[in-house]
C-alpha cells in the first residue's frame, strides 16, 4: 500500500530515483558514524597509561567463543569486534629460546589446543537466574572464578574503583576457587560466572615454584597441569548452560582498559572510559604486578618469547619439565575428550594415579579448596561426584 502511494505521488521516475538515493545515503552515514564511535571506544586511549606502554606483554588475543549473542551483549562485544586474533596475524611472531627448543613448541602448542576449548556463553537461553535473600529480595549473584587467587583481590580493587561501587554489597561479586557442582545450573548458586584463565603451562610452575624453592620434578609438574586443566574442565561444562564470560590473563595485562570494561558491562555496570583511565592510573602497575607472577617464574634456561607490533612476553619454563608437561596436557585432552566428556576426571583421581600418589599431596593447591563447596549457602550437591568431594 505505501508503495503504491509513493509511486502515486511520485510518477516522476527519476524524482523517486533521488529520494531513494538520499534515503540510502542517509543510512549509510549513519552506519559509518556508528563504526566510528565504537571505534573510538577501542583506540590506544584504551591501553594502559604511559608507565605501563613498554612494560613488554604478549598481545595475544583469547577473544572466547560466543554461541550468540543477545541485544543486551552488544557492549561486552563491541570492543572485541575490532580485535584480531594475533595467532591468524601475519605480524605476531613465537620465538623460542633455550636448549628444548622443540619440546618448547610442542608444549606450546599443546597449550594452545587447551585454550582452543574454553568456552564463554552469552546467549539468551543461557541461565541468568536471580537467587532468593533471606530479607526477602531477589539477588544477582556473579562469581569470580580462577583456581588461582594471586593478583584477584587487587583487579577485583581496580575494579571497584573503575566502576565507582563496592564489587561485593553493589555488583554481588564474590571470588571464589570452587567448581561449580554438577545439576545443569540449579545447583551453583551464581546468576553468572565470570573464568579467569591463564596459561597452564608457565601457571603450573609458578604455583609449585611459590611452594618450595628447591627443584620442581617433571612429575608433580604434570601433576599441577592435570589438577588445573581438571579444573577448567568442569567450568566448560558449566558454560554450557549458566552465563559466563571467559577472561583471558593474557588478554588482561595486554589491554586493560577493554577487559575491565567488558567484566563491569558483563556484571550489569557500564563503566565510563574517564573512570576506568582514572582506576588504572591507581591501581594497574599493582595488579599487573601480581598477575604477572607466570612471567616471573623460578624456569631458566628455557622461554616463550611471544611478540606482536614489538610488543613482547617473556614466559618462563624449565625445559626439563617441559616433556612430562606436554604428556600431562595432551592425555588430560584426551580423556577428558577436549573437556567434553562428562563427567570431568576428579581431583582426588590424582592420588590414585600410578607411581605419582604421594606426590599429589604436594600440590598447592588443596583438593578441597578446588572441588564444589557442598556447605555453601547458595549450592546443592545432588550428584555422587560432588557429594564425595570430587
Amino acid at each position: 500500500m505505501c508503495s503504491l502511494l509513493v509511486v502515486e505521488k511520485y510518477r516522476d521516475r527519476s524524482r523517486l530515483f533521488q529520494i531513494i538515493s538520499v534515503f540510502c545515503v542517509g543510512i549509510f552515514v549513519g552506519i559509518v558514524l556508528l563504526i566510528a564511535y565504537e571505534n573510538g571506544l577501542a583506540t590506544n586511549n584504551w591501553e594502559a597509561p604511559a608507565n605501563r606502554a613498554a612494560s613488554g606483554n604478549s598481545n595475544i588475543d583469547h577473544s572466547p567463543v560466543v554461541s550468540s549473542v543477545s541485544g543486551a551483549d552488544a557492549a561486552n562485544t563491541a570492543l572485541d569486534a575490532h580485535h584480531t586474533d594475533p595467532r591468524q596475524d601475519s605480524t605476531s611472531s613465537t620465538s623460542l629460546k633455550g636448549s628444548a627448543d622443540s619440546d618448547l613448541m610442542k608444549l606450546w602448542k599443546a597449550n594452545n589446543d587447551f585454550e582452543s576449548t574454553v568456552r564463554s556463553c552469552f546467549a539468551s537461553d543461557c541461565y541468568n537466574i536471580a537467587y532468593d535473600m533471606k530479607d526477602g529480595t531477589k539477588e544477582e549473584r556473579v562469581g569470580f572464578l580462577s583456581p588461582d587467587t594471586r593478583g584477584m583481590s587487587s583487579l577485583i580493587k581496580l575494579l571497584g574503583k573503575a566502576s565507582k561501587k563496592d564489587m561485593n554489597r553493589d555488583l554481588h561479586v564474590t571470588l571464589d576457587t570452587h567448581v561449580p557442582p554438577y545439576g545443569y545450573g540449579g545447583n551453583h548458586g551464581w546468576t553468572r560466572i565470570v573464568r579467569f584463565v591463564r596459561r597452564i603451562a608457565p601457571q603450573a610452575e609458578s604455583l609449585l615454584s611459590q611452594q618450595d624453592k628447591l627443584a620442581i620434578s617433571p612429575a608433580l609438574y604434570g601433576l599441577q597441569i592435570r589438577q588445573l586443566v581438571r579444573w577448567h574442565c568442569r567450568l566448560s561444562h558449566v558454560a554450557a548452560h549458566t552465563r559466563m564470560l571467559t577472561v583471558f590473563i593474557d588478554d588482561f595485562i595486554t589491554r586493560p582498559a577493554v577487559e575491565i570494561y567488558k567484566i563491569l558491562g558483563f556484571v550489569g555496570y557500564k563503566a565510563s572510559r574517564h573512570d576506568i583511565l582514572q582506576a588504572m592510573n591507581e591501581f594497574l602497575d599493582q595488579t599487573l604486578e601480581e598477575l604477572d607472577m607466570d612471567v616471573s617464574s623460578s624456569g631458566s634456561g628455557g622461554s616463550w618469547t611471544l611478540s606482536t607490533d614489538g610488543t613482547s612476553v617473556i614466559y618462563k619454563v624449565s625445559p626439563n619439565l617441559a616433556h612430562e608437561g606436554i604428556h600431562a596436557l595432551e592425555n588430560e585432552m584426551e580423556i577428558s575428550d577436549s573437556l567434553q566428556a562428562w563427567p570431568c576426571k576428579t581431583f582426588k583421581d590424582l592420588h590414585d594415579m600410578k607411581g605419582v600418589e604421594r606426590l599429589a599431596d604436594k600440590l598447592p593447591l588443596e583438593n578441597e579448596s578446588l572441588a564444589a563447596d557442598c556447605k555453601g549457602e547458595f549450592v546443592k550437591c545432588s550428584v555422587g561426584v560432588d557429594r564425595k568431594g570430587g
